[in-house]
């Protein structure tokens, strides 16, 4: 676990609350000595992350390798296992599903279950994001300085996005929505959604709505909204999780290994990845 950390969610204002979510910060003192893994679980989201701290590791089975210092994490079909090595300085951009098109042109599905750096996604975004907040000493500066600059390239840009609509459909519904019911509201066919959600989400409709599902049912997503919430939870083991939540709450190995070493990484991974509260939030 890590010693005196401080998480904050903040509400974008229009017009990019139209595609960001929400922004969030993360901030921290380092490890404890020993400490496990922290395991974060898919949202349905893609998050653009700047790192102003120490680099994080990233665990796997054949060890733990630094992420990059400012990167994209795609949509993910599983959890990934990270672990601070130093002071903790995170400004996270939360997307909306769909949210990334209208700053950036790449395929999410190139993306999916990837930690890609910025840079090598678009260097002129990465530049542009860094020069109007690097130099800032607080973390509300520097993301009053890139909503700013987001919001002024939506200005410069179109962003019209069919696929994003019909997402927001499925996050409305909290994922219960038929997607033969989207696709014929969409004029398309089911196969042509599916397409589209690939290239422009991340994921298909249906594991797009079985994740939301997943967190409404873990408690941490309302059914109205299915906004994200963080809040003090108990350690649980995989038997105490319902059974569509459990193939988003362990590593891809772990499904496959000996109950031994199963009940291992159950008693090491806890939920939820962070024992945080919200603490604030603009415009609430």
């Amino acid at each position: 676990m890590i010693r005196s950390m401080r998480y904050r969610e903040i509400s974008p204002r229009p017009p990019l609350s139209s595609f960001v979510e929400c922004f969030w910060t993360l901030e921290g003192d380092g490890p404890q000595p020993g400490a496990a893994p922290e395991r974060i679980l898919p949202d349905g989201c893609v998050e653009l992350i700047l790192n102003f701290g120490e680099r994080f590791s990233q665990h796997n089975d054949n060890g733990r390798e630094l992420q990059p210092r400012h990167f994209l994490v795609g949509q993910m079909s599983g959890p990934i296992l990270i672990s601070p090595n130093g002071a903790v300085e995170l400004l996270g951009i939360r997307f909306h599903p769909g949210g990334t098109s209208a700053f950036m042109r790449v395929p999410m599905n190139a993306l999916t279950d990837r930690i890609a750096e910025l840079g090598s996604l678009s260097s002129e975004l990465e530049r542009e994001l860094l020069s109007v907040s690097e130099c800032l000493p607080a973390l509300d500066e520097k993301i009053a300085a890139v909503e700013a600059a987001l919001i002024g390239r939506l200005r410069c840009s179109s962003h019209e996005s069919s696929a994003m609509r019909l997402a927001a459909r499925i996050v409305q519904s909290a994922g219960v929505i038929s997607v033969d019911q989207l696709a014929s509201d969409a004029g398309i066919s089911s196969r042509q959604l599916e397409r589209r959600f690939m290239r422009e989400i991340g994921v298909g409709p249906k594991l797009l709505s079985r994740i939301l599902r997943a967190w409404i049912r873990l408690g941490r997503r309302s059914p109205s909204s299915a906004v994200t919430t963080i809040r003090p939870t108990s350690f649980a083991t995989s038997t105490s999780l319902p059974a569509r939540p459990r193939q988003f709450c362990w590593p891809s190995g772990a499904r496959s290994r000996t109950p031994s070493h199963a009940k291992r990484e159950r008693r090491i991974f806890p939920i939820p990845p962070f024992d945080f509260v919200v603490e604030w939030r603009r415009g609430e």
